[in-house]
């Protein structure tokens, strides 16, 4: 169960640093890089909970 929570995990933060590098060029040209990625990990986050 660990190995598939690390598994979800890494997925959900590689989606969210992808989404966040999208977001960040289309909202602003130069903002601090871990805010935009925390903001699109959680984001992912919250919408599995919705799911899950």
């Amino acid at each position: 169960m660990e190995l598939l929570d690390l598994l979800v995990t890494t997925e959900l933060i590689g989606k969210a640093y992808i989404a966040a590098g999208k977001e960040r060029a289309r909202r602003h040209p130069k903002p601090p890089k871990h805010s935009a990625t925390l903001a699109a990990a959680v984001e992912m986050l919250l919408e599995a909970s919705e799911y899950g």
